[in-house]
């Protein structure tokens, strides 16, 4: 391994992109741009220095993952912090993009090449979620679903109702022979059974796809309000979890008036536990702990986690996966209620009351 000139890269590392310290500082403006969470942010940010580690101590062409790219373009649009870097770098680093012209191919190929061989020589292996990888979600390895769910429910349900003609007429005479309450508590029993099945086969499914995906670098490394959050959406409860481990490390604490107070800023040594510092010392530590939690909970760096976690909810809707557990659930309670509406036809079309079985379809609809 090639020696690392350690003092530049100290100064290198040590550069703070987030100053000036603010509520949509750069590393949370990228988080929520890219909807990353703000571990892979952070991750990504040191790559990002290293890269213009090897930019500026080589004195060839060196080429960025797409990730580092992403932090490289959100960079450059901080034009004051970027020039610094550039001074802390001793070069002026350009951007270039690629124009994909075939003539560039072979030269963007080689800079690939040669960051690969020079990162390794100076730091290592490379980490694959954020050199291989075109996303921080593509290290999921979940693949995309092939129809989108828009399209398979107009098509299974049109189909539904086509097949239900011929149904009709086949459970008719079924139908006319069945009496009430017998079918009625056949259709409660068999919805039941039909859900408690669902619910145990989806929580069987969904753990089995959670052990496929818990080795990708950023779900293994969710931080516990992440978590929380995709448990239960509620910005105020995130920010508790916040406040509750600054009050247990001792950094600020809440007095008889119910307002809250810092008392110790050296124990603060994180980015959001440094904001809320900020906005305590911006109402003169006289702000009440409900005001504190209300203002914070609309500030974008708790509303980057609603952001982030959207998106990993999005991105595995979206995947093959769920589209399977989804189709699987369609076409059971379809099946049901489906059933239970060929019965609600035949009762209008004899002329019977049909006001509880209304009731129920509505409750299996609901459920």
């Amino acid at each position: 391994m090639q020696v690392l000139d350690d003092a530049f890269w100290r100064r290198i590392e040590d550069f703070d992109l987030d100053q000036p310290l603010g509520d949509y500082c750069f590393s949370i403006r990228l988080a929520k741009e890219q909807k990353w969470t703000l571990d892979f942010t952070q991750r990504a940010i040191i790559e990002y220095k290293k890269f213009m580690y090897l930019a500026a101590t080589s004195d060839q062409m060196v080429s960025p993952s797409e990730i580092v790219d992403q932090v490289w373009h959100q960079h450059l649009i901080f034009s004051r912090s970027y020039s610094d870097f550039c001074s802390v770098l001793g070069k002026d680093i350009q951007h270039i993009p690629s124009t994909h012209n075939r003539s560039e191919i072979k030269k963007f190929k080689a800079a690939s090449e040669r960051t690969k061989d020079l990162y390794f020589k100076h730091f290592g292996a490379e980490p694959s979620d954020i050199w291989d990888e075109t996303s921080m979600h593509a290290t999921l390895k979940l693949r995309k679903a092939t129809m989108k769910m828009r399209s398979f429910l107009l098509i299974s349900t049109l189909s539904f109702i086509i097949l239900g003609i011929p149904a009709f007429y086949l459970l008719y005479p079924i139908f006319t022979h069945w009496n009430n309450p017998g079918f009625l508590f056949f259709l409660i029993i068999i919805s039941a059974f039909v859900f408690l099945s669902l619910s145990y086969f989806n929580r069987w499914y969904l753990n089995k796809v959670f052990w496929s995906i818990k080795e990708a670098p950023f779900i293994a490394r969710l931080t516990p309000m992440e978590v929380i959050f995709l448990e239960i959406p509620y910005m105020n409860r995130i920010v508790h979890v916040l406040i509750d481990r600054m009050l247990k490390k001792g950094s600020i604490e809440i007095l008889e008036d119910k307002s809250v107070q810092v008392i110790n800023e050296e124990l603060v040594d994180r980015l959001d536990e440094k904001l809320v510092i900020e906005e305590i010392k911006a109402n003169d530590n006289k702000i009440s702990f409900n005001d504190l939690i209300d203002k914070l909970a609309v500030q974008s760096q708790f509303t980057q986690i609603e952001t982030s976690m959207a998106a990993l909810k999005k991105y595995f809707n979206r995947s093959a996966a769920f589209f399977k557990l989804f189709m699987i659930n369609y076409f059971f309670i379809a099946a049901i209620f489906t059933f239970g509406t060929l019965r609600l036809i035949t009762g209008i079309v004899r002329d019977k009351p049909v006001g509880i079985l209304i009731f129920l379809l509505l409750v299996i609809l609901v459920v």
